[in-house]
């Protein structure tokens, strides 16, 4: 038969491992099998855990040649590396071998399903060493199901072997997992999948591009069939083009992903406060066929990428090309850690709200300008934000440890009013309106804070201000949550302060007198500010 009319295979399944040593990403748990499989210590039931495409399944399978593998002679043991020649390696290579059995607990869940299962433990292996049952998904099986096969999983018979793979965990229960013994499978790295597809690949007789490569990698979020699954389509689609030469824009077309560059426009716009840019890029992206729920996500990622190196100068590789990673590199030198923290909580609040809306675009629009107007877009830059110090100040700088001296008027932060005006005067708005509205202040001290938060409120908002008393005084600060009860809030102290004002206006001889000859009357008080 010609090639022209063979069944195509799938990549994925093309090139399926077949040994331990054709793992990918699972050293420590191939070494471990293999070490068990030597010495003989083989468990009666196996537990593979992972996220999906990673290798459970094949593992599995694996394992079963290995059990029953005889060798190409037939007189061989079971061994680490099955040889995949003799009968029963190619009959389970092919699915056919009669002691081994691959169920899928998602269409088989019922007790009655085990109990036919539990039956055919019984009777001993017709083709190979051991009976093998392969039960992929098993956290479909239900309770009454758990139930059937914990006996026989407990003591079976010599013959069998069970073997399982999940990827949620935490709906099996506690004892079926303890009758196993567990193996966790590791997400492929990037680096990894992006040799590995690159090979692929070029068995295939393509190139792709280290950028192409890239995309494919971060689409696959370290599932290696994930991302064998994406190179065969990308692959049909440069043929398709009569090329050899995989793109990263044809991919980012194929997945409906905006252009890196574009993106670090965006960001670069949203960093700045500039509207405008930020609002004609976005119609840019979604002209070229980007979508709505990416673009947010790659902004997210974006923002990650420079905290990350902030905090611990580690570079992601976000497929920019040189001129596009050293603006983001400028970009992330020039922007405070403070803004990226916010901009990671109006960005995820956003993303929530994006997937509720019916108005993709819309919506992105509006958490972009939330993002542009809410959070306090200062750069770190000297010639912007004006806080160069200058050597003698650096030389000699004040024992005071609650203010930096600077080209400009800064406020001492020595109480919490003062830390107040200080986040006002440094635009921290949103700061300043959790402190004011959400926290009851215990105790405040130089150095020490220890607050109250309301039910409720999450907490998150605490390292921002962390980092801010660093950044405005330049010496650590000690933040506590207590459940001391503690001040009203700044609110409800204010609100208080204002009845008292207004009782007292009311309760003057004058107003009493009106009151007292026209008893109908309203009193309508009306506060000014003095300037």
């Amino acid at each position: 038969m010609s090639e022209n009319n063979t069944v195509y295979r799938v990549l994925a399944r093309k090139y399926r491992p077949q040994k331990l040593s054709d793992l990918k990403g699972q050293e420590l748990l191939a070494q471990s099998l293999r070490q068990s499989i030597a010495d003989g210590r083989i468990p009666h039931a196996f537990l593979f855990h992972g996220i999906r495409g990673i290798g459970k399944t094949t593992t599995a399978r694996i394992v079963a040649k290995a059990l029953n593998c005889i060798g190409e002679d037939g007189k061989g043991m079971m061994t680490s590396e099955p040889c995949g020649i003799c009968k029963s390696c190619v009959a389970i290579q092919n699915d056919r071998h009669l002691d081994v059995l691959e169920i899928d607990a998602a269409s088989h869940t019922s007790v009655d399903d085990m109990r036919e299962l539990i039956d055919a433990a019984r009777y001993k292996a017709v083709q190979g060493r051991y009976k093998i049952f392969i039960i992929d998904e098993v956290h479909m099986l239900s309770k009454s199901a758990f139930n059937a096969l914990l006996k026989t999983l407990e003591e079976p018979p010599a013959h069998v072997k069970f073997i399982f793979a999940t990827t949620e965990l935490k709906k099996i229960p506690d004892t079926i997992i303890s009758r196993c013994q567990r193996f966790d499978l590791k997400r492929i790295d990037q680096p990894m999948l992006i040799e590995y597809l690159d090979l692929i690949a070029q068995k295939e007789g393509f190139k792709a591009t280290p950028q192409a490569l890239s995309v494919l990698a971060r689409a696959a979020d370290g599932s290696m069939r994930d991302g064998l699954s994406l190179l065969d389509q990308a692959l049909s689609l440069t043929q398709a083009q009569k090329s050899t030469s995989v793109e990263a824009s044809l991919i980012r077309a194929m997945l409906g992903q905006a252009d890196r560059g574009l993106l670090v426009d965006l960001l670069s716009a949203l960093l700045k406060g500039e509207v405008k840019e930020a609002i004609h890029v976005v119609n840019t992206l979604f002209e070229g066929g980007a979508d709505a729920a990416s673009v947010l996500q790659d902004i997210m990622d974006f923002v990650y990428a420079m905290v990350t190196y902030k905090t611990q100068k580690i570079q992601t590789n976000l497929g920019l090309s040189e001129t596009e990673t050293a603006h983001f590199l400028d970009m992330t030198q020039k922007t405070q850690i403070s803004v990226l923290l916010q901009s990671w909580q109006v960005l995820l609040k956003g993303y929530e709200e994006l997937l509720k809306s019916p108005l993709q675009k819309q919506s992105l629009e509006m958490i972009l300008l939330r993002l542009c107007y809410m959070v306090p877009l200062t750069l770190i830059d000297n010639h912007v934000d004006g806080t160069t110090e200058t050597k003698a100040e650096k030389k000699n700088p004040k024992s005071d440890l609650t203010v930096v001296k600077t080209e400009e008027t800064v406020i001492a932060i020595n109480d919490f009013d003062s830390l107040l005006c200080a986040l006002e005067a440094k635009k921290e708005m949103m700061l300043h309106s959790q402190l004011r509205h959400d926290v009851h202040l215990v105790e405040f001290q130089i150095g020490f804070i220890q607050l109250r938060v309301i039910q409720g409120i999450k907490t998150d908002f605490i390292q921002a201000l962390k980092i801010f008393l660093h950044d405005y005084t330049a010496h650590e600060w000690r933040i506590e949550i207590t459940a001391e009860a503690g001040q009203k809030t700044l609110i409800a102290q204010e609100q208080d302060k204002q009845a008292k004002l207004n009782q007292d206006a009311i309760n003057q001889t004058v107003v009493q007198s009106i009151l007292k000859e026209f008893p109908d009357s309203k009193i309508s008080i009306q506060n000014r500010e003095h300037s």
